[in-house]
């Protein structure tokens, strides 16, 4: 199938965003997906609507005890890197892609005006968060959820909440 690569312009913005202005920043994505399902408007659409699973977002669900509409709902989502970065979590992304994505996420601050951003990922927190910091926006960083922290031990559940509400407490 000959389609153009994704260019980050269809992300999430739940149907409640404007309520809460909760903007979640993901690192990169693993996979490619077909058509529409490449947009994380479409992806998150059908996860929500329990016809794909993702681990990432189940955890988050999980964690923080809401059913997956409830959560996604309430925040704007996308990734800072655009494309794939590879086929699995041990996949990491390079400098010069989060580089890249810095300049999108700036227009997207200034487009969505979030109150707050949950950055996922410390490597692109280094980035994203320095964003954040210019603009003025508060913000949170936590370790990747699927992933581990600085002392190579899983994200727990208890550390989702404890992120997700110092970051409402801001």
């Amino acid at each position: 199938m000959n389609q153009k690569p994704y260019d980050g312009s269809r992300i999430w913005i739940g149907d409640h965003y404007g309520q809460h202005r909760t903007f979640v920043l993901g690192e990169s994505y693993y996979e490619t997906y077909e058509d529409d399902m490449e947009t994380d408007e479409v992806y998150l659409r059908e996860f929500v609507a329990h016809r794909q699973e993702d681990k990432l977002f189940e955890k988050i669900n999980r964690s923080l005890g809401m059913a997956r509409g409830e959560f996604w709902h309430q925040v704007a989502f996308t990734n800072l890197v655009i494309g794939s970065i590879g086929s699995t979590g041990a996949s990491t992304a390079k400098e010069d892609q989060f580089r890249a994505g810095c300049a999108r996420f700036e227009e997207l601050l200034k487009m969505l005006e979030p109150a707050r951003v949950w950055i996922l990922g410390k490597g692109q927190g280094h980035y994203s968060g320095r964003v954040c910091t210019a603009a003025g926006i508060p913000f949170q960083v936590i370790a990747h959820p699927t992933g581990k922290n600085n002392m190579r031990v899983p994200v727990l559940p208890e550390h989702i909440r404890e992120s997700w509400a110092q970051l409402l407490a801001q």
